[in-house]
Formats: C-alpha cells, sequence, structure tokens
C-alpha cells in the first residue's frame, strides 16, 4: 500500500486526531494560566469553555471538508 493510499484511506482518523489535539492544546493553556496567574476555579472553568469553544469551527472544517 502506497503512503498516498494509506492516507486516503484514513482521513477520519487524521481528522480525529487534529481536533483532540486542539482540544489538548486548549487544555493545556488553560492549566497553564491557571497556575501561572493563580485563576480561581470559576474562572479556569470559564477560560476552558471559551477555549474549547474555539476549538469547534476546526473540528467543524475537517469534518466538512470535502463533502458536497
Amino acid at each position: 500500500m502506497s503512503l498516498k493510499n494509506f492516507c486516503e484511506n484514513h482521513k477520519g482518523v487524521r481528522r480525529s486526531i487534529v481536533v483532540v489535539m486542539s482540544l489538548w492544546i486548549s487544555a493545556a493553556v488553560g492549566v497553564g494560566l491557571y497556575r501561572l496567574t493563580e485563576l480561581t476555579a470559576e474562572s479556569n472553568t470559564f477560560l476552558l469553555a471559551v477555549l474549547g469553544l474555539l476549538s469547534v469551527p476546526i473540528g467543524f472544517y475537517f469534518h466538512t471538508r470535502g463533502k458536497e
């Protein structure tokens, strides 16, 4: 199996990995800001929710890419 065929057969896996990684990055940024700035738990929860919502368009793009 060539690399091109492998990539074509695993498009959904690549999209899922990108979405999961963007959510992990959002969580890491939130935890880092929480520890550096000593945010309260409520502020940190709100920050993580906002970062998670900002990641939604990335997931939507990869979910709908190529479907027309």
